[in-house]
């Protein structure tokens, strides 16, 4: 499975499985958080409860309501918003409402901060974690920091990657791994991108078997990014990459209102206006001399 991203949505009828399995995803991210070098703002706890956010802080001496209004205003600001309305109300109507709930947001000209891309050092990496899972799951999960992918969002090499890596066909690393019985599924796509790096995310669903021998599934997948970087990125691949995604994306479900603000109002941050519905889902324009630039990072030593 190509397409993997940090927004899952989980189908089940069972709904302790349900949470069990959304526990062991938010666990692994702290887990992953816990590794960003110290001072790192990515490091931050971002949950709190009435012993941070109450306790703690008053026997310190904090005001937590003024430190929020601090906050809202240093941050807030116009400029640095984007809103996107849902409606069967003609446009002026939606206009108008605009200007009502949101023009008396003040424009203090803010800059958004930008977060440092020195997250994960080589300190930070080249180690193999081991977590105990709420729910009866077992995978594997190779991470490779990168430089921030939002600038190349036209030519999308992490798709290309994505698309060959998170391929299913006979002569995959999948097709590989099935038929040593260490695996069942894998997908491969970018686990988070920000404006100042990224990280790659390969999860392998391992078998039994497969945990007993997980060195050599490693082996296999490095055996195979060895293979693509040996024959080098390919322009039918790509276009056929792209294909894939022109055709996903015009038959896109449909998505619930809120779901639908949400992606374009994100999307309004991050790429020219006239691509706030397509965003990342569509590649644009080929670059393979980026793909080779991207597949650089997916190596031992900068992995974890």
């Amino acid at each position: 499975m190509s397409h993997f991203r940090t927004n899952y949505i989980v189908n089940a009828v069972d709904n302790e499985n349900t949470k069990n399995l959304q526990s062991d995803q938010w666990r692994a991210y702290q887990l992953l958080k816990s590794q960003v070098r110290d001072g790192h703002p990515m490091k931050q706890f971002a949950t709190g409860n009435l012993e941070t956010l109450k306790a703690s802080p008053e026997a310190a001496g904090l005001d937590m309501r003024e430190l929020l209004l601090d906050f809202h205003a240093k941050y807030y600001s116009s400029n640095t918003m984007k809103v996107c309305i849902y409606g069967k109300a003609t446009l002026d109507a939606q206009q108008a409402w605009a200007e009502k709930k949101f023009g008396a947001i003040v424009n203090k000209e803010l800059t958004v901060p930008q977060v440092p891309s020195d997250a994960f050092p080589s300190s930070c990496l080249r180690k193999k974690l081991t977590v105990v899972p709420v729910k009866d799951n077992k995978s594997l999960e190779l991470l490779f920091p990168m430089p921030s992918q939002r600038p190349l969002f036209r030519s999308a090499p992490c798709s290309y990657l994505s698309h060959l890596i998170g391929h299913e066909s006979s002569g995959s690393v999948l097709a590989a791994l099935k038929a040593a019985g260490l695996a069942n599924g894998l997908s491969c796509g970018l686990h988070c991108d920000y404006a100042s790096f990224a990280v790659l995310a390969v999860t392998i669903d391992i078998t039994d078997e497969g945990l007993a021998r997980l060195d050599e599934v490693i082996e296999c997948f490095f055996a195979y990014v060895g293979l693509l970087r040996s024959a080098g990125p390919q322009e039918w691949i790509w276009k056929e990459s792209k294909e894939l995604s022109d055709m996903y994306f015009r038959f896109l479900p449909k998505s619930s209102p809120s779901s639908c603000c949400l992606g374009i109002a994100s999307n309004m941050h991050l790429y020219p206006k006239e691509l706030s519905l397509s965003g990342a889902m569509l590649q644009y324009e080929m670059d393979l001399q980026q793909v080779s630039q991207a597949l650089e990072n997916v190596r031992p030593e900068n992995a974890l």
